[in-house]
């Protein structure tokens, strides 16, 4: 049948887009991305329409393959370093300099963040705190 890189590949060229490649014209380079027009990726049931190529260089129809099965999930997962993150704001309370907020935050952060979790700081605050 088909393999799973083939069929994710087929998704995100339909859905997502695929750069194909460049051209150049008068002095400037154009990227090529294949998709499919918006009127054929608007619509989830529009997935089973598509075709892959099988293992024998065939084409096979997505829905011989696949279940869609609608589900909830975030809209948005945010990311930093390329793991999921969240961003937390806050500010030094009237006389606290911000080199001794953040190392009142790290004390905290260190003493309740369960193994595997991290955190960092933003560059521009790195850069504030140590002239504070």
């Amino acid at each position: 049948m088909c393999r799973v890189a083939q069929i994710f590949s087929s998704l995100q060229t339909a859905f997502g887009g695929t750069r194909a490649g460049d051209f150049s014209r008068n002095n400037r380079v154009y990227h090529v991305v294949m998709q499919n027009e918006m009127q054929w990726r608007e619509r989830a049931e529009q997935i089973s329409e598509l075709y892959v190529r099988s293992r024998d260089g065939e084409r096979v129809r997505l829905s011989n393959l696949v279940t869609i099965t609608p589900t909830v999930g975030a809209p948005f997962i945010q990311q930093y370093n390329q793991f999921p993150s969240v961003s937390v704001s806050g500010s030094a309370a009237e006389g606290v300099s911000s080199r001794t907020a953040m190392a009142a935050m790290e004390q905290i952060l260190q003493a309740h963040l369960p193994p595997g979790y991290d955190y960092a700081w933003r560059r521009d605050l790195l850069a504030g705190a140590a002239d504070r």
